[in-house]
């Protein structure tokens, strides 16, 4: 099957959001509200620092992309000052049951994470469709990362992979990232920092 990347399209976040869901269905972004995550994406688009990359079947219908930023503070600090009330009003619900996680996720996202020196630039998150999966969708994502933060001239990368998935984090290793140190953005969940290059 023939696929190509392009831009995502501020109309293609609901879409992608989906995607997101069911493609990372164990972290936090996936369990709020599907307009959220959506406005979330929307704002990736709208970010000059940041951006979100679909891969499209031969009819031009996304079915895999990659969210990434260069610098991951300032993303969710512009999300914050644009989205935040609106963003606590559709979250109300998930915040009820995980406002530890969204405060972690947020901490993350604002200061730092983890140790001195570990970038800012970050490959935000990245699914493919299952029948789209072992054709080389991810690996070509990946590799049109590292153009993207060439493009914003970020000359370093971290991606926060969770300790089980091993499978996204072969697919890190194999394109150039490394292992930099374990972190975890929720506690009691391990991850696994890989920063590039």
């Amino acid at each position: 099957m023939s696929w190509s990347l392009r831009p995502a399209r501020p109309g293609e976040a609901e879409r992608v959001a989906a995607m997101h869901r069911a493609g990372i269905p164990t972290g936090f972004l996936s369990g709020l509200d599907p307009r959220l995550l959506a406005r979330l994406y929307r704002r990736v688009v709208a970010d000059p620092g940041s951006f979100l990359v679909v891969a499209c079947d031969p009819s031009d219908s996304p079915v895999g992309f990659l969210a990434g930023t260069a610098d991951v503070r300032r993303l969710y600090a512009g999300f914050l000052l644009r989205h935040g009330v609106g963003a606590a009003w559709l979250a109300r619900g998930t915040l009820a049951s995980g406002a530890k996680k969204a405060v972690e996720t947020m901490r993350h996202g604002l200061r730092p994470a983890g140790r001195p020196g570990w970038p800012r630039a970050e490959l935000l998150a990245m699914a493919v469709e299952p029948g789209w999966r072992r054709q080389g969708v991810g690996a070509a994502l990946v590799q049109e990362f590292f153009g993207q933060l060439s493009v914003r001239r970020a000359a370093s990368a971290k991606v926060v992979v969770g300790a089980a998935n091993p499978g996204a984090e072969a697919l890190y290793l194999a394109a150039g990232f490394r292992p930099a140190g374990d972190y975890q953005l929720h506690r009691g969940e391990d991850s696994r920092v890989l920063t590039w290059p």
